[in-house]
């Protein structure tokens, strides 16, 4: 926003609040409270973020559809949580597979050092930029193999693409990936039995719902800031993927970000049984086919089974 256009806005002036304060507001507006010392002890644990579960069930902003209970949005954040445990698990096995087979390819394609070469980039990648970013990885890390290259070769801050992809960030990865040459990311992406550009945008997506969970921030009712695109072929269109049942719990508005959730496991789902080969790789892991863990809070039923998150009612 504009410094001209900020001036003209009002200033904050709503005044802090006690806990036994802020359960008078929420009673204030429409919520049921029947316990308020268990309220009480919740927002201390959580506190502002509560407010952000509770946007689904307002009829309008600060007031609550009638009969919505204090459980119903706990029991929405308990859910989300578990939801963020699913999709972390699910999110260490793609990245540290697209790690590999970015750097796997690359390596033997262009040789240790070949992501030091800007030809080996589109034309447009930022690539100076980026190498930059790169080295400082390298030069701000206290690896045990990071300390021995620097005390034996003279490439430092260069390293190798293999140990390079362990340091630099999932973002930076990503980065990577987009301003690699068609072949090369075609090459990738063909493991996915996907277009280059699709696993592109389902990188980069997955590195955002990445950032979100290592914040404990609400995948539950969000609009995705940045979304993925999907295969052009019909078990990525309705009824397919979006023929869902939701549990009555669930307010009707809101259904559709819980089912882009659902879509973004599918993304993981999809990616990790082709970069592992259908191969279970975590021992003891939920995120497995031959695993299961069900946890049920108030009108929140979640299933992590077949790689999928299904909830109470759904059927995929």
């Amino acid at each position: 926003m504009p410094e001209s256009e900020s001036l003209s806005l009002p200033s904050y002036t709503k005044p802090w609040l006690s806990f036994d304060d802020q359960i008078k507001l929420l009673q204030s507006r429409g919520l049921i409270i029947q316990d308020k010392n268990h309220a009480t002890e919740f927002l201390k644990h959580v506190n502002y973020r509560f407010s952000g579960y509770c946007l689904a069930f307002e009829t309008s902003r600060h007031q609550f559809e009638l009969g919505i209970t204090f459980e119903q949005i706990e029991s929405a954040y308990e859910f989300d949580r578990v939801l963020r445990d699913i999709i972390t698990e699910a999110l260490e096995v793609v990245e540290l597979d697209i790690r590999c087979a970015i750097a796997h390819y690359f390596g033997e394609k262009h040789g240790p050092f070949g992501h030091t070469n800007p030809s080996n980039f589109f034309e447009k990648f930022r690539h100076s930029e980026w190498l930059e970013s790169a080295q400082g990885a390298a030069k701000g890390s206290r690896e045990k193999f990071v300390l021995h290259f620097r005390s034996t070769y003279k490439d430092f801050p260069n390293i190798p693409i293999w140990m390079m992809t362990e340091l630099i960030s999932f973002g930076a990865l990503s980065k990577m990936f987009q301003g690699m040459l068609p072949h090369d990311r075609q090459a990738i992406s063909s493991r996915c039995k996907i277009p280059h550009r699709i696993l592109g945008s389902w990188i980069h997506h997955l590195v955002y719902v990445r950032n979100l969970c290592a914040h404990h921030s609400r995948l539950w009712d969000r609009n995705w800031s940045i979304k993925p695109e999907f295969p052009n072929s019909p078990e990525w269109k309705p009824p397919l993927l979006f023929n869902l049942k939701f549990h009555h719990h669930f307010p009707r508005k809101r259904r559709w970000h819980l089912r882009k959730t659902v879509i973004c496991h599918c993304l993981c789902s999809h990616v990790s049984h082709f970069f592992t080969d259908g191969i279970k790789v975590c021992k003891g892991s939920s995120w497995s086919v031959v695993s299961r863990r069900k946890t049920t809070f108030v009108g929140f039923d979640v299933l992590a089974r077949d790689n999928v998150i299904l909830t109470s009612g759904t059927s995929v």
